[in-house]
């Protein structure tokens, strides 16, 4: 067990999540990489050790959301003391309904997808597992009046045996990647 002081943010604690993200369908993700088996600090007890690999011709799709306070990940505990798992949660808002947007509504709701998503000092989470099925619900809506939100509301939960992990690592996308944090 690598249990750590909690100390007060040396810097500042700016919530939310930076308007760029990622997602895969996860029968297209070859080696999911995993948490250590043996983790010698905090640092590793979260931090997936190891890099996605796609199979040929699969990769990793950008999305954007809107920067409106809207999106966030989170996790809650579930179960029963000896039975408990965390069941990991996050939103996002996807401006317009184009025909992309739409049909990630259409397609998302019956696939099991895997997300990264970045919090605001750079820190990627993954929300997926190899472990749980994913349960993306995607709602559309044209918006209300001259000043609603038109475009697509998601909303993911999937169950874990930890927080949403922290991932280092590249993500593979068409024709390049984004390359590891250091």
């Amino acid at each position: 067990m690598n249990y750590e002081n909690l100390t007060k943010p040396t810097a500042k604690n700016v919530p939310g999540l930076k308007p760029m993200g990622y997602w895969a369908r996860k029968a297209e993700i070859d080696n999911f990489p995993g948490l250590k088996a043996s983790p010698a600090s905090a640092s590793e007890e979260i931090t997936l050790d190891g890099t996605f690999t796609m199979l040929e011709s699969a990769y990793f799709q950008t999305l954007y959301t809107t920067d409106d306070g809207y999106a966030k990940v989170g996790s809650e505990v579930q179960g029963e003391r000896d039975n408990q798992t965390k069941l990991i949660k996050a939103q996002f808002y996807v401006p317009g309904t184009t025909d992309a947007n739409l049909a990630f509504a259409k397609l998302a709701d019956y696939d099991d997808l895997v997300f990264i998503l970045i919090e605001r000092d750079g820190t990627r989470r993954v929300i997926g597992n190899e472990e749980f099925q994913t349960d993306t619900k995607v709602k559309d809506d044209t918006g209300e009046g001259v000043t609603g939100k038109k475009g697509i509301f998601v909303e993911i939960e999937v169950v874990s045996l930890t927080p949403a992990p922290k991932y280092t690592g590249a993500i593979p996308l068409s024709g390049s990647q984004v390359d590891p944090l250091s």
